[in-house]
């Protein structure tokens, strides 16, 4: 027999709305589809339809993305190290505790193990889909710009040998000059070629950007092992350089970095203003290295003679410079060629994804970028002789 405050207990249980486990999931799952589609839907219209270059440098970088982006990088250049990777990791840690205790969850309440490995899985595919979203706007619409010739209304007619002849003279000159620097110091290096970047990058877009006066350095080795010597992390917007560079190749490297951090996605239009800032740079050192980097890109494309000859006439301590630079690369590099190659793939899938068609042969149009600013007066050389 019951009592009547127990019937009518019940009667109210009865009468409330259900609050069950199934309602709770099927909520989760209309938020996990929409979210999911959204983003699915916004990946899609970006890739397939995406705006005009015009459209995105007018409306969007420069009024929207580039004060933003200028913000961003002063704050993260407040902390000695790397925001980017300590964020991985905390992300990467949590993500794991709540799958561990989502598994758990649905262990007790007698589902299966398949129940509790699928909510890493579908949470995790729309972590990753959130991520490729966000990335358009941090990263993605900076490589649909219009191109650098095209900003800057450069002569893009091919390089003449004699013109090649004389950039790599002064640039022999430079290197000869400041080779014996005694303030070979990254850091100090680092910050006065940023300052320089700020003002090649303003007067070519007539408007002002900040720059962090530093490029964050990972543990040694950690983007040698894949051949990369540095990455720009879009959402902490930092330049990282691989800690186990020697200190003219790691100068020349934050340069290309801070390039993307400016605003210069295309690989040769960051290599351009990594030239270019350093070369402008009052920093006897920063001037070395820029001059260095691009003195050795011209080089590599040199054919058989022409190639030794240019090589052989490097001051002794450039040479040393460039040998231990490309000692530390074959030293923390994969030896797997399988891997290497995929590697190599993948990347330049990517590009080609963002728009440089080119892909990872994008990199050696740096030359032609700075022989058209030579020819437009937007970079000055010593003459030689």
């Amino acid at each position: 027999m019951l009592f009547p405050g127990k019937v009518k207990s019940m009667a109210r249980a009865e009468a409330a709305p259900p609050s069950t486990p199934a309602s709770r999931r099927r909520g989760s799952g209309f938020w996990w589809c929409a979210s999911f589609g959204g983003c699915a839907l916004l990946c899609l219209w970006w890739y397939a339809l995406p705006p005009a270059p015009e459209f995105i440098e007018t409306y969007y970088y420069r009024p929207l993305y580039r004060p933003f982006a200028g913000w961003m990088a002063a704050g993260a250049a407040l902390f000695p190290f790397s925001l980017a990777l300590v964020g991985i990791v905390v992300l990467v840690l949590a993500f794991l505790f709540l799958w561990a205790v989502a598994w758990r969850a649905r262990r007790r309440a007698a589902q299966s193990h398949w129940r509790g490995f699928a909510w890493g899985l579908q949470w995790g595919a729309l972590a990753a889909l959130v991520l490729a979203t966000l990335f358009i706007p941090f990263c993605g619409a900076q490589y649909r710009r219009p191109p650098i010739e095209a900003r800057l209304g450069l002569d893009t007619e091919k390089p003449a040998p004699e013109e090649m002849r004389e950039i790599l003279a002064s640039l022999l000159h430079i290197l000869e000059e400041t080779a014996a620097a005694e303030d070979r110091d990254p850091k100090a290096a680092i910050a006065a070629l940023s300052a320089s970047m700020e003002r090649v990058v303003g007067q070519w877009e007539r408007q002002p950007r900040r720059l962090p006066r530093r490029a964050k350095s990972t543990p040694r080795g950690l983007l040698l092992i894949t051949g990369t010597a540095g990455i720009f992390f879009p959402f902490t917007t930092e330049a990282h350089v691989d800690g186990a560079l020697p200190a003219a190749a790691f100068v020349f490297v934050a340069a290309h970095e801070l390039g993307h951090v400016a605003g210069f996605m295309n690989e040769a239009e960051a290599e351009l203003v990594g030239y270019v800032s350093g070369l402008h740079c009052g920093h006897a050192f920063a001037r070395y290295a820029a001059a260095l980097n691009l003195y050795t890109d011209i080089a590599l494309n040199l054919r058989g003679k022409a190639r030794q000859q240019a090589i052989d006439a490097l001051p002794e301590i450039a040479k040393e410079d460039m040998a231990a630079y490309f000692a530390a690369g074959e030293r923390y590099l994969i030896r797997w060629e399988w891997a290497q190659r995929a590697g190599y793939k993948i990347y330049d899938t990517y590009l080609k994804s963002q728009g440089i068609k080119e892909g990872m042969i994008n990199y050696s149009r740096s030359v032609n970028y700075f022989v058209w600013a030579w020819r437009k007066g937007l970079v000055e050389l010593p003459r030689a002789g």
